[in-house]
């Protein structure tokens, strides 16, 4: 009998019910032979069109293979996110989603009419007013995080290769709401990736003001990487992390009062995290999901899926090293997630039995992870929903 809780969902344009459509899954699993993947993390490229300070990317143009260099691969992927019924997709990391622009809006065309949820993360660089235009009418993406970490050019010039970085990314959030506008659409959603510095912290408060007019959803804060190479010359001293902790109630309120959502309460509750440099296993207890048939220690590897700019596809996305396969040498990811090294992989985690390796993991930083478990939670319940899970 078909669960006609989850035939109500629908994707495209509401990531909460992606959480909710992976919890419930993740409450049915019945074995681990039965995963599938829900979430697709993908690296789109190793090359970057920016240099940041605070950022050791590799941006070397030369860099071999790149994934959506190739639109043989594009295709494939376009083909198993269908066939998998693939419900989120995360295009970050490795360098810069857009870098080719043109390979980029035909996978996301290719996607066009496919019930999935599509994150970038951009720093918006190669965008243009026409590629905004087409991304609103279109419809081709439903969250578009862009980075912006400045309040001026003059700041802009400290953090990046261009100053005019900061003008170029005013521009385009100006667009996407004339666009919205225009097209009476309300999406894509627009978050904002703010990377912390002592060039900033104490700029946070006019940022939000100027965001507030461009109708941003999110104000993501993240600390400065422990591994660049400017790290220590941008990192906040122990006084200016005292400060910002102090303005915190402050922020929080003019956060509320432009209606933006952010994670400013991980600073508040763990005040190490400024500066990413905590422990993480003691952040978040370790919390077991009893489900109807299975418990479930770590249900990262049992419902996403990652694939590197170089098609190396690891067994778990924090964990690199924990590779066998490469995406552009397998015939479809169906393949991947069915052999026999990533199912041996993958029962270390039911019941809780996490690797040695998994120590150190960040996962429970995610704050969309979080909002799963408390999913899991209410699911476990309802005695009326769940009985039959994908």
């Amino acid at each position: 009998m078909k669960n006609k809780y989850l035939t109500r969902f629908k994707f495209k344009f509401n990531c909460l019910n992606v959480n909710k459509h992976i919890s419930s899954y993740l409450y049915g699993l019945r074995s681990y032979e039965d995963i599938k993947p829900l979430r697709l993390l993908i690296h789109p490229s190793g090359k970057c069109n920016d240099s940041c300070k605070y950022c050791k990317r590799n941006t070397d143009p030369k860099i071999e293979p790149d994934f959506f260099g190739n639109r043989d691969y594009i295709d494939k992927l376009a083909r198993d996110v269908e066939e998998l019924g693939i419900k989120d997709i995360h295009m970050l990391g490795g360098g810069e989603p857009f870098f080719y622009k043109d390979n980029m809006f035909y996978f996301l065309e290719r996607l066009r009419n496919v019930d999935t949820h599509t994150r970038i993360i951009t720093n918006g660089k190669n965008l243009n007013d026409s590629d905004i235009s087409s991304i609103v009418k279109d419809e081709l993406v439903s969250n578009l995080n862009i980075t912006q970490s400045t309040d001026s050019e003059e700041m802009a010039g400290k953090l990046y290769q261009n100053k005019e970085r900061h003008t170029h990314t005013i521009s385009l959030l100006g667009n996407i709401l004339k666009y919205k506008k225009l097209y009476n659409k309300k999406f894509p959603q627009i978050d904002i990736m703010f990377v912390l510095s002592n060039l900033n912290y104490n700029k946070i408060d006019k940022i939000i003001s100027m965001l507030k007019e461009l109708k941003v959803n999110y104000f993501f804060m993240q600390p400065l990487r422990i591994d660049c190479d400017d790290y220590k010359e941008l990192d906040l001293s122990e006084e200016q992390k005292k400060e910002f902790l102090v303005k915190i109630p402050e922020t929080k309120r003019l956060l509320r009062k432009a209606n933006i959502v952010s994670n400013i309460n991980d600073f508040e509750v763990n005040d190490d995290f400024i500066t990413d440099s905590r422990d993480y296993k003691s952040v978040i207890p370790d919390t077991i999901l009893t489900g109807r048939h299975l418990k479930i220690g770590c249900y990262f590897p049992l419902t996403t899926i990652a694939i590197h700019h170089d098609g190396i596809i690891p067994k778990c996305y924090f964990n690199k090293p924990l590779f066998d396969r490469n995406y552009f040498s397998i015939s479809s990811l169906k393949e991947e997630i069915r052999s026999a090294g990533y199912l041996d992989f993958v029962k270390n985690f039911v019941g809780g039995n996490c690797l040695s390796s998994c120590d150190g993991c960040r996962i429970c930083i995610l704050n969309e992870m979080r909002e799963i478990k408390k999913d899991f939670i209410n699911f476990k319940k309802k005695n009326d929903i769940l009985v039959n899970c994908p």
